[in-house]
């Protein structure tokens, strides 16, 4: 069984936050922050329509600037979403550069950022290059429990946590579509080729079963239906979660619970050791048994730990075996 989301993590355990999830069949990618993404295949940059940025500190956002010189050129929309500020932190961003030479093509690059206040309501703004990116005006937008993005690939939802500041946590599910096994497409004697494209595109819009998909001169059109019951298996839905920078108390660890409910992977902060508990506390984040106890409450399948502090450098396996410890004892 196939999953169709790609997520990896952008620089291990020890760099900046990032996670960075593609799509199997789609030039499409979702970025969740953007400190350092020097790293990451520019054409990977260029393909990324969503960016979910969990707070503003540097380690997650300074390379906005990175992200925007690649998508300049594609003549795209860039959804952001992230929590209170992060519209005005975005104008900064965007007012520091002077784009009197961009040429006002119909087609340019258009930046629309939803800054959330709570799980029920959040404000949005856009910036278009053809305008030098302007504000246009900030309109309410209501929300229906913290759901940020539905379409027919995915949807992604969000829960405030506590940094000292509100950061952003979310979990991202794939939309269930059927899988094209290559096996029946063997078994059809059909031919691989650009038809493909249309078919799972096809899918993936739920277009009604009498829809013709054209395959090739020798095979002419075949109903989307045929072709489904044929070729195709349900796919599973998988969730991923992404919780970074928040302190362990009762109300994030609540929140992160219910929204990493049964998630396939979570991908969750541990900056501190166990031992280093107080410090942790102190500095508003999680610590190694923290992240590996929240992951075992919330039923996740999978747990991948990030944002170790460099004083850990070399001990990675030492870190990991506590999260580890936490997630199994974990009742």
């Amino acid at each position: 069984m196939g999953y169709r989301l790609e997520p990896a993590l952008v620089n291990g355990r020890f760099g900046d936050p990032v996670l960075y999830v593609g799509f199997e069949f789609e030039k499409r990618g979702l970025l969740l922050d953007v400190g350092d993404v020097s790293s990451l295949d520019p054409a990977k940059l260029r393909q990324v329509s969503d960016l979910f940025v969990s707070h503003a500190h540097l380690d997650h956002f300074a390379d906005f600037d990175r992200l925007l010189r690649h998508l300049l050129a594609q003549g795209q929309q860039l959804r952001v979403y992230g929590p209170l500020g992060i519209i005005e932190k975005t104008k900064h961003k965007l007012a520091a550069y002077s784009w009197n030479l961009e040429p006002p093509a119909p087609a340019s690059l258009r930046i629309t950022v939803t800054e959330i206040g709570s799980a029920e309501t959040a404000q949005r703004a856009s910036f278009a290059l053809r305008d030098q990116f302007r504000q246009d005006n900030i309109e309410r937008v209501p929300l229906k429990k913290g759901r940020l993005l539905e379409d027919h690939d995915v949807t992604v939802d969000c829960t405030l946590l506590d940094h000292r500041l509100p950061c952003l946590a979310f979990a991202i599910r794939e939309q269930a579509v059927p899988h094209i096994l290559e096996a029946k497409l063997a078994a059809e004697r059909l031919p691989a080729g650009p038809w493909l494209h249309s078919f799972k595109q096809a899918l993936r819009q739920k277009l009604p079963g009498d829809s013709m998909i054209a395959i090739d001169e020798e095979h002419g059109e075949v109903a989307l239906g045929v072709l489904k019951q044929a070729l195709t298996e349900e796919s599973v839905a998988r969730k991923i979660c992404y919780v970074t920078d928040c302190q362990f108390n009762p109300k994030n660890a609540a929140r992160i619970v219910e929204l990493a409910k049964g998630a396939d992977i979570l991908f969750i902060e541990a900056k501190f050791a166990r031992a280093d508990s107080a410090l942790a506390r102190e500095r508003y984040h999680l610590t190694t048994a923290q992240a590996g106890q929240l992951a075992a409450r919330a039923g996740v399948s999978r747990v991948e730990v990030f944002h170790f502090s460099e004083r850990y450098e070399g001990e990675e396996a030492r870190m990991l075996a506590e999260v580890q410890s936490a997630f199994r004892e974990t009742p």
